[in-house]
């Protein structure tokens, strides 16, 4: 089999945030997009290291707040540890990121 190049270029990550009324349980999304995230081509088939974190927190007046990052990037497969760890890294301070922002927009 013939290795050929491929670009990898439209990587994103997700990233969501939303409020949650613990009485009435409704939801209401306050973010929800798509960042692009640059990364090389590469010269062979991929393997993709996929990472999900999220946190919940508590908010004023009954409600919590829910983040959810996600990132599922390429990689030979001899750098899989590598770049998990590097994967990792990202979402962890994306979270962290996020639930600062979440916690300030609820503050409003």
């Amino acid at each position: 089999m013939k290795n050929k190049k491929t670009n990898y270029r439209e990587i994103t990550a997700n990233i969501e945030s939303k409020i949650i009324d613990n009485i009435t349980k409704g939801e209401t999304i306050m973010t929800q997009k798509e960042e692009r995230l640059p990364t090389e081509p590469i010269d062979q088939d991929a393997a993709y290291v996929s990472v999900k974190a999220g946190a919940t927190i508590a908010l004023p007046g009954y409600s919590s707040g829910r983040i959810d990052v996600t990132l599922s990037y390429p990689t030979p497969p001899e750098k899989i540890d590598k770049v998990y760890d590097k994967v990792k890294d990202w979402v962890d301070i994306r979270v962290e990121k996020e639930v600062k922002s979440l916690r300030e927009l609820a503050e409003k």
